[in-house]
């Protein structure tokens, strides 16, 4: 087992890190992308190898949307009818169309993503048919989680503090506590929404509490 073969084992975002493209990597060393880790950590935990013809763009993007597809998809179009049921709506999907999916999966890389802009092909054939802020539009989401709002709440922000000024987190190796506890202070002040990292981290954080120190007791 992970924890019993290691007496210092690393987190698991230093192990899903090893499995992304190099190009992507070097651009998270170089860039510190993951800027709550600690520098050392990052360069120590980070190898590289030569490139290799499988981690083209196109092929990754490829195999991401037909992951993304067969695996999330299910779970989210679940979301979908529980939440327009709650509501007393009926909804269609007719992106969901079997013969739309593999028409759409076998389009060249860049009818899908091009220069930034997804969905490229559809907003394409929406020109006219569209008001162009709706067709341009690139800030939508789905139904995302009120990840600010919760971190917020007074119990919640007692305990992440708390987690987070420990000795223990402070101890870690993989955290740059400065930068998390400036990025906390920010958060709460309002300045500026951390709210994805911080919930990023407090779950790493418990989870490794949980499954790889208490087990190693």
């Amino acid at each position: 087992m992970f924890y019993r073969k290691y007496k210092n084992p690393q987190p698991i975002i230093i192990g899903l890190l090893s499995f992304l493209p190099n190009s992507i990597r070097r651009y998270i060393k170089k860039n510190f992308v993951v800027f709550y880790l600690r520098e050392n950590f990052i360069r120590k935990n980070i190898c590289y190898e030569k490139e290799k013809k499988y981690w083209k763009s196109s092929v990754v993007l490829d195999k991401s949307i037909i992951y993304e597809t067969w695996s999330s998809l299910p779970t989210l179009l679940r979301f979908e009818d529980k939440n327009s049921m709650r509501f007393s709506v009926e909804t269609r999907v007719p992106f969901c169309d079997h013969r739309l999916v593999e028409y759409v999966l076998a389009l060249p890389t860049n009818m899908k993503i091009f220069r930034g802009v997804t969905k490229y092909s559809f907003r394409e054939a929406m020109k006219g048919v569209l008001m162009e802020k709706i067709r341009k539009r690139k800030d939508k989401i789905g139904f995302a989680t009120p990840d600010d709002k919760i971190l917020m709440e007074s119990t919640l922000r007692e305990a992440v503090s708390k987690l987070i000024n420990s000795k223990k987190f402070r101890k870690r190796k993989y955290w740059d506590w400065k930068k998390i506890n400036n990025m906390l202070k920010k958060h709460y002040g309002k300045k500026k929404d951390y709210s994805k990292e911080i919930w990023k981290i407090i779950i790493i954080e418990l989870w490794f509490e949980i499954w790889i120190e208490n087990k190693m007791k």
